[in-house]
């Protein structure tokens, strides 16, 4: 029987402008990544090292999903980072149970280090991966990049208890030794360098956009004087979470409060005034921006959507650019939506969206051209392709509000 998903549909002269126009190139953060890991390791600086390595590993999600080419260079140093930190847990469980503590405290820090290690194995499995990333990121199909994202964000998650725990212990060992927990201006530099590279990493940088939208995309905008009251608000904010958190453990935990206590004086004892506000600059800055290109991009759409209570609009505007395919699929048990989105998302490139979807070009072209049918819209128009995209994203956002609802 013929099967006209696998009709060859001549590609339009319209849609060649959607590939791109030079293949994905790596040299630029191979040199990058390469400087600054060997500059870091020789200054003594791992930090730095390992965060450039993950700014690194980004870039190459980045350039897997545009181009399916580079997939076996991305597989090749995908497992670092569930082996990694799997073995970062265990070793932080040997320091809890070697360490002095007992009790609730003792437990709760094995049990977390344990289930910390477990899911960093699991989500080395890309089942356990999509389906992670699909939770976080409210999406249909899991790009690399966001089962990169999503391995980053239950390691975070899983990792504040146990090193919060093992962190005390280390610091009161090197204090013993003679050493320096913060090691001056140089490794604060070195630190903050790391995280604004892998900020840049995270979204894509060279790979997928150029500088003018990587800093549209990290929120690196101009002042305005209202962005006062925003900082103002959120200092207080934060001042008083962080009062509550120290009654809670100063209550419940009160060995890890003294640990805290005594590991924060080591700190602050140690540091100049310049010292002081370059930490906190890497604490505050750096992190936030390294946050900002690793989740928080892709989580906006989700965010916004998830506290409106009223989605009626929402719903309205993804029929009114989505209608007809939706009620194509529902008849046909179709996939023209999830064939559009994955379309959009990776620009429009032919190789990329026929291999993230597992079928031959010639299927591709057929629904694309079925959607066109479908839908009447020219997929290259540049108001079309921005709505439909928004469109196929709030789909994906309300499918999964609606799980949840």
């Amino acid at each position: 029987m013929h099967d006209p998903n696998q009709d060859v549909v001549e590609l339009m002269p319209s849609e060649a402008a959607t590939q791109p126009e030079r293949p994905v190139d790596l040299r630029p953060w191979l040199i990058a990544v390469t400087m600054a890991g060997i500059g870091a390791l020789i200054a003594g600086h791992a930090d730095l090292a390992a965060l450039a390595a993950l700014a690194g590993l980004f870039a190459i999600a980045h350039a897997a999903d545009l181009d399916p080419r580079r997939d076996a260079a991305y597989r090749a140093v995908a497992w670092i980072v569930p082996i990694g930190s799997a073995a970062m847990f265990f070793f932080l469980g040997w320091v809890i149970s070697t360490s002095e503590y007992t009790g609730r405290t003792r437990a709760l820090g094995l049990l977390m280090s344990g289930l910390g290690g477990a899911a960093s194995i699991a989500a080395a499995f890309r089942p356990f991966a999509n389906e992670l990333a699909r939770s976080l990121f409210a999406v249909d199909v899991p790009s690399r990049v966001l089962r990169l994202a999503g391995r980053l964000a239950i390691l975070g998650t899983l990792l504040s208890v146990p090193a919060g725990l093992a962190f005390p212990v280390a610091a009161q060992q090197l204090q013993e030794n003679g050493g320096s927990l913060v090691g001056g201006a140089g490794s604060l530099w070195a630190n903050l360098a790391g995280l604004v590279l892998l900020a840049f990493g995270g979204v894509g940088f060279t790979v997928r956009r150029t500088w003018s939208e990587t800093t549209e995309r990290l929120g690196l905008l101009r002042l305005e004087p209202r962005h006062a009251l925003v900082i103002v608000t959120g200092v207080a904010l934060m001042l008083i979470v962080n009062a509550g958190a120290e009654w809670v453990q100063r209550t419940w935990f009160p060995g890890l409060w003294a640990s805290d206590q005594k590991v924060n004086q080591m700190i602050a004892g140690n540091l100049t005034r310049s010292e002081t506000l370059l930490l906190g600059l890497s604490a505050g800055f750096g992190e936030e921006i390294a946050l900002r290109g690793a989740l928080q991009p892709k989580l906006g759409i989700f965010r916004m959507l998830a506290g409106i209570s009223d989605l009626t609009d929402v719903d309205t505007f993804v029929r009114e650019w989505l209608g007809s395919l939706l009620d194509y699929d529902a008849r046909r048990k179709a996939e023209l939506v999830h064939t559009l989105t994955q379309y959009l998302e990776h620009g429009g490139n032919y190789d990329a969206t026929a291999a993230e979807l597992s079928v031959h070009k010639s299927t591709l072209k057929y629904r694309l051209q079925r959607i066109r049918e479908l839908t009447g819209l020219e997929l290259n128009d540049p108001d079309v392709h921005f709505n439909l995209q928004l469109a196929t994203r709030a789909w994906g956002t309300l499918q999964a509000l609606h799980d949840e609802r």
